[in-house]
Formats: structure tokens, sequence, C-alpha cells
């Protein structure tokens, strides 16, 4: 039983705790589920529960209340080629609550730049499977060089987990540099 979930679907919830109906549900599996659940960062409280029947089997009542999972700052950072960089970084872990992750950043000062990234866990249903997607584009000139550049890139990658320490990458992609200064 979830209760409090007003924006994470149901189903993050029941990937997150990791549980099917009937599993065993022993104390460190009681606490392994709670771990999941703090540990994701969707929830900033939670509180679990158990009752058990006549015939021995167990309900898991879970309530949560939910996190800010978006954050919006700004972004200041020193740069050789540019240096300072002036704009905003925003992250969404929980994005729709669907548990995807969608980071953005875009840069004024100095040069212009606007880039994406997007993460989609569990892919086509499985756990181990996750997707991911980058786009950026960039503009502007360097300090201690007389030229002007442009720049953008779209990458798609693709992560198959093998164990919880160890995974297969793959990926591709495609980017541009284009350079304009005085003597071509």
């Amino acid at each position: 039983v979830i209760e409090g979930n007003t924006k994470t679907d149901r189903e993050v919830v029941l990937r997150v705790i990791d549980l099917e109906p009937g599993d065993p549900l022993p104390l460190e599996t009681f606490d392994a589920v709670w771990d999941r659940l703090e540990d994701c960062g969707y929830f900033a409280f939670v509180d679990l529960a158990t009752e058990e029947d006549d015939q021995g089997n167990v309900t898991l009542y879970v309530e949560v209340e939910e996190e800010r999972t978006f954050r919006a700052t700004p972004y200041i950072r020193f740069d050789r080629r540019h240096k300072y960089l002036l704009g905003l970084a925003a992250r969404d872990i929980n994005l729709g609550g669907r548990g995807e992750t969608m980071d953005v950043q875009l840069i004024g000062y100095r040069i212009q730049r606007a880039a994406v990234s997007w993460t989609k866990p569990w892919l086509l249903g499985r756990d181990d499977l996750s997707l991911q997607v980058d786009a950026g584009w960039e503009q502007g000139g360097f300090v201690w060089r007389d030229f002007d550049y442009a720049s953008w890139q779209a990458l798609v990658g693709l992560r198959q987990g093998i164990t919880p320490a160890l995974y297969v990458e793959a990926g591709t992609g495609y980017e541009s540099f284009a350079q304009k200064d005085s003597y071509s």
C-alpha cells in the first residue's frame, strides 16, 4: 500500500522498492526498501509499516512525502579561455514523476551556450537498461585569440547494467565546430 506520492508515479515507487507480491520480507529486506526509498532523492520523508494477517501474509505500508526534485542555480565559472562565464543551470531528478533526469545549462555571458541532457532509466521496462540523450550548442570568442567559433553536438547512448558496479555502454553522436577569424 503506497500513500503520499502526489507527483511520482506508483510504478516508479514500485521499481525503487524492488519487491514483488509474495516476496519474503525479513528485517534486512525491510531496511533495504527503506534505504532505497530514502536514497533515490524523490522523497523528503519515508515511513514503512507492516501488518500480518492470520495466514502469515504481510502487507507493507509505504508512506512518502514528496521532495522537491527540481533545482535551479546560477552558473558562475572562471575559464582560462573565456574568463568569466555566467548563466543558469537547472536539474530535475524525477522529471514528470517518471524517475527520469533532465539537466539544462544556459550561459549568456562571454559565450552563449545551451545544453540539455535527458536520461530515462528502466528503458523498455527493464531495470538494467537506460537511455541518455544529450544536445548542445555554443558560440563565442576566445579572450586570448582573435577569432570566434560556433559548435553543436547531439549524442545518444544506451547503458546495460551487468552488476551494480559493472555496465556496458554504447553510443553515437555528431559534433560540429566552425571557426571564424580575420584571415579565414
